[in-house]
C-alpha cells in the first residue's frame, strides 16, 4: 500500500472510484451520479493524496482552501484560528474491497499531518447520520466544535457535524526537556557551588569547633581542674603521692621522697 501525491494522471480512476462509492454508500450524499464529477473537481483543491495498492487507486483525500466556505468560517469563529489558517479537509473515500483495513484512518491522519507544511490546520464536516465516519473522526482526537444545517433545496437540509483535528505536534514539550535534564547536575559535578543553597553548603563543612574537641584529650585542660584551682599548695606536699594527679606521668619521678 502507497499513500502519494495526486496527479492528473490519477484523474480519471479517482473519478472512478468515487462513482463506485457513490453507488454504494451515496456518498457524496443529495447528488446524482451525474454531479460527482464536479464534486470532486470543486477547484479548491490546494493539495491531494491518493491510495494505490498493486498499480490500483484504491483511496483519496484532498486538502481545500476556499475562498468561502461555512465549515471553515464556523471552525474559525469556534477556535479563534484565523480563516487562512485553516484548510479544508475532504473528498476522503476508499474503495468498498477497502473497508475495515485502517485505510481511511491511514488517509485521515496523513492528510491532517501534511497540513501545518502548508501553514494550516484541518477542519471538516461531516453528515450527522454517518455514525461511522463520526466514530472514526472521535477515536482519532477530532474535536467537535459545532454543527450546520444548510438547506439544498425546499425540501432538503443538509445536516453536519464540524470537526477541528488534533493539534499538531509542534509542542513546547521538547523545548523543555532541557530543564529537567540538568536537573542531575547539582548531584553529580561542580556545578552545585554554582547554586545558591549548594553555596552555602560548605558553611557545615567548616565546622571546625567539632574538631576542637580533641585539646580536651590533650590532657591540657585537666591539669587546670578545680584542684589545682582551690589548693596550690597541696600539690607540692608529699600528699601528691596519692592524688590523682600522677596520671599526668610527670609527678611519679618525683614519688620516692
Amino acid at each position: 500500500m502507497l499513500i502519494r501525491a495526486k496527479t492528473p494522471d490519477d484523474a480519471a480512476a479517482s473519478l472512478e472510484l468515487l462513482l463506485e462509492v457513490h453507488r454504494e454508500d451515496h456518498y457524496p450524499l443529495y447528488i446524482t451520479a451525474e454531479e460527482v464529477p464536479e464534486f470532486l473537481d470543486s477547484g479548491h483543491e490546494t493539495a491531494a493524496w491518493v491510495a494505490e495498492d498493486d498499480g490500483r487507486i484504491v483511496g483519496h483525500v484532498a486538502l481545500h482552501t476556499p475562498d468561502e466556505d461555512p465549515t471553515v468560517e464556523l471552525a474559525s469563529e469556534k477556535t479563534g484560528i484565523p480563516v487562512g489558517g485553516l484548510a479544508l479537509l475532504a473528498r476522503l473515500f476508499v474503495s468498498p474491497s477497502m473497508r475495515r483495513t485502517g485505510l481511511g484512518r491511514l488517509l485521515l491522519r496523513h492528510a491532517a499531518d501534511q497540513a501545518p507544511k502548508l501553514g494550516r490546520r484541518a477542519v471538516l464536516d461531516v453528515g450527522m447520520q454517518l455514525a461511522t465516519a463520526v466514530a472514526l473522526y472521535e477515536r482519532e482526537g477530532w474535536a467537535r466544535v459545532g454543527e450546520l444545517h444548510l438547506p439544498l433545496d425546499p425540501d432538503t437540509m443538509l445536516d453536519l457535524w464540524v470537526y477541528v483535528s488534533p493539534e499538531p505536534t509542534i509542542s513546547l514539550e521538547p523545548a523543555l526537556d532541557p530543564e529537567p535534564a540538568l536537573g542531575p547536575e547539582p548531584v553529580l559535578g561542580t556545578e552545585p557551588a554554582l547554586g545558591t543553597e549548594p553555596a552555602l553548603d560548605p558553611e557545615p563543612a567548616l565546622d571546625p569547633e567539632p574538631a576542637l574537641d580533641p585539646e580536651p584529650a590533650l590532657g591540657t585542660e585537666p591539669a587546670i581542674d578545680p584542684e589545682l584551682a582551690t589548693s596550690p599548695e597541696p600539690a607540692l606536699g608529699p600528699e601528691l603521692a596519692a592524688s590523682p594527679e600522677p596520671v599526668l606521668g610527670t609527678e611519679p619521678t618525683i614519688s620516692p621522697e
